[in-house]
């Protein structure tokens, strides 16, 4: 990764003075920076909350999932991306594995506005519709914890229980929200008669459950394969229950650290769950034989420089 002296000396000490680190952390501007990505090119993030993309490679923790959809998504392929956030996983689908077109769930303001400046800077405007709805179990509106201390970015009031987001609440700030509107999947299907999806990707900071809850019958109707990122074990047992009462069977690695072992996950794996990262992604389709072997961890050349 190259990254100019001084951001390169800043990103080696912060990541070793964890705790001094976070509330340094805290003082960088919250910018918008420009940053070149192999093999997608150019993407704009800001300085703070994204700071991933910069203390690290930016991909460090994305190579498992990015692997799952490389692995689902075929040329073609019609994928919702659902908390699509700032659009990293958007504009890999469409320029390194095929989409034909992806829908993009952002609820958050901020969050959308970066997410319609990175298609822009891809080219990809014409293969992207973008949805400001947070998907849920029911239709109307909701209060959104916005997290503008970190990339999760936000998550709704009813899954904190009313406090702030994780970034806010590690820095002992106040809750910040916003009013958006929420609605089932399955009735923004019908209403804006959306392409019928081949892929859903799902990363919607423990509103994973809510979320498939209200896509019953798009997911009955069209059997899409999915990725699911998890935000705990109630989450990961809704959204297991879910998928299976549908038919799906469910994958994922299972495991500590370098233990970890990709199989097929199971009631009891469920029921153990103990650690957060336990079962930290479920990959999911109604055909078995797609996902039994292992998902290799996306290992295209990359490159990264602001």
């Amino acid at each position: 990764m190259h990254l100019p002296p001084p951001l390169q000396k800043a990103s080696e000490w912060l990541r070793h003075q964890p705790t001094l680190g976070r509330w340094a952390l805290k003082c960088v501007p919250d910018v918008r920076v420009r940053m070149l990505i192999e093999p997608i090119g150019d993407f704009n993030i800001r300085l703070r909350r994204n700071r991933s993309f910069w203390l690290r490679h930016p991909l460090t923790h994305e190579l498992f999932p990015l692997g799952a959809l490389q692995r689902m998504v075929k040329p073609g392929s019609v994928v919702y991306d659902v908390g699509a956030n700032i659009g990293l996983y958007a504009r890999f689908m469409l320029q390194q594995f095929g989409a034909r077109c992806v829908v993009c769930f952002e609820p958050m303001t901020e969050n959308r506005a970066m997410l319609e400046d990175n298609i822009r800077a891809g080219a990809c405007e014409q293969q992207v519709q973008i949805m400001p709805w947070a998907l849920c179990d029911k239709d109307g509106e909701e209060e959104l914890q916005v997290d503008d201390m970190m990339s999760g970015s936000a998550v709704l009031d009813r899954v904190t229980g009313g406090t702030a987001a994780n970034g806010r609440k590690q820095y002992g700030m106040e809750a910040l929200t916003e009013k958006v509107s929420v609605a089932r999947l399955d009735q923004l299907v019908a209403s804006h008669r959306l392409p019928p999806p081949n892929v859903i990707k799902v990363d919607i900071e423990g509103a994973e459950g809510l979320m498939l809850a209200g896509a019953r019958e798009t997911l009955r109707q069209h059997q899409p394969d999915l990725l699911v990122e998890l935000h705990g074990a109630a989450v990961a047992g809704s959204v297991f229950k879910t998928l299976t009462d549908l038919g799906y069977a469910c994958f994922g690695e299972l495991g500590e650290g370098a233990g970890r072992h990709y199989r097929r996950v199971t009631q009891r794996d469920i029921d153990s769950l103990k650690d957060y990262y336990d079962l930290h992604f479920i990959v999911a389709s109604t055909d078995a034989k797609k996902l039994e072997q292992p998902i290799q961890p996306y290992a295209e050349p990359r490159a990264v420089s602001f």
